[in-house]
């Protein structure tokens, strides 16, 4: 494990659209489909099968008699999605270690991430994850990121000693002033369900009916299997598309992909001219987000520390928010010109 390094990612760190989000997505799910169905399939197992238990009575009431009322038919699928929202944070938080996890590994020399490593980064977040993403669900909504920000910047619940930085304080500078990003998550995380699990629905009702000769037997077992087991793949989706955003939310924020320029250009330098001592450049390790085992408690904590950029996008616990990449423009220049004089 490589801990947090920024220039040893699995993906590039740059700034991404909306678009290219969703088609890293695919990607990431296209190439890593296997651990991270299996990591989903841990924890929405047992949701799969306590959300049966409350439907079938439901499905029962609502189809005794015909089985294609729009009304019945809807609301069936407005307590089944409902369901699926309350639980989906917690039960896609094992999925956002792993992606935690395999960010910042190299598959191809320590080969695949630990499972080990992934249940230690759970467990140790575990308490936060059942009172933050289940018992106060409701109460902390609109807070899309928090699973991330619980399991990879290890935030404590309390005070302790000279960290001051809650988990409740982090979760709300880091989603003070995003508030049409998260509405513009939320429509395309609901698109991105829609799309991922309505075709299949289709295809999979069609195949049932025609094989079983009529809906009488194959409607129960589509409302009751099928329909909850392409929602949770939905949530799966969902949950690799939230942690890209989130990371993409880190990046353009703290300015990674500026570190990562800024160090290309120091060894650039350093190729041309040896003799520039590594201090005098001010970008040598110890000065950089990227160095490992950083973070307030923990070598793997994604906390942002003091570095070149991100002592200009991430404002302290008591600082007011402002503008970083209008701060940064007029100051990376300046540093640099002087920093980087023989």
């Amino acid at each position: 494990m490589t801990g947090f390094n920024i220039f040893h990612t699995s993906i590039v760190i740059r700034k991404r659209t909306d678009y290219e989000l969703i088609d890293l997505t695919w990607h990431v799910l296209r190439k890593h489909i296997k651990p991270i169905l299996f990591y989903m399939t841990c924890l929405a197992l047992p949701f799969f099968l306590a959300n049966f238990l409350l439907l079938f009575p439901l499905y029962c009431f609502l189809f005794a008699k015909e089985l294609y009322e729009p009304g019945p038919l809807l609301l069936y699928w407005l307590v089944a999605v409902e369901l699926l929202w309350f639980e989906s944070r917690f039960a896609s938080s094992l999925v956002g270690a792993w992606l935690g996890l395999w960010l910042f590994h190299d598959e191809e020399q320590d080969g695949p991430v630990p499972t080990s490593a992934v249940l230690e980064t759970w467990f140790n977040s575990l308490t936060q994850l059942v009172w933050y993403t289940l018992l106060l669900r409701l109460y902390y909504y609109n807070y899309a990121f928090l699973p991330e920000i619980i399991m990879l910047e290890k935030t404590p619940y309390t005070s302790k000693g000279k960290i001051k930085l809650t988990t409740r304080r982090r979760a709300r500078y880091f989603h003070r002033g995003i508030t049409g990003t998260n509405a513009f998550v939320s429509f395309e995380t609901a698109l991105l369900s829609i799309l991922s699990h309505i075709t299949g629905l289709a295809v999979l009702y069609g195949a049932g009916s025609l094989l079983t000769g009529g809906a009488a037997f194959w409607f129960p077992c589509f409302m009751l299997f099928a329909l909850p087991l392409f929602l949770w793949f939905s949530c799966m989706v969902n949950s690799v598309f939230l942690f890209l955003c989130y990371l993409n939310l880190r990046i353009s924020r703290e300015g990674w992909d500026l570190d990562i320029a800024l160090h290309a250009e120091h060894e650039r330098l350093l190729n041309k001219a040896d003799f520039i001592p590594l201090q005098s450049t001010g970008l040598d390790r110890k000065s950089s987000s990227s160095i490992d085992d950083v973070g307030a408690s923990d070598g793997d904590s994604w906390l942002p520390v003091p570095s070149l950029t991100s002592n200009l996008f991430s404002p302290g616990p008591d600082a007011t928010h402002t503008e970083g990449p209008k701060t940064h423009a007029a100051t990376v220049p300046d540093t640099a010109s002087q920093e980087t004089t023989p």
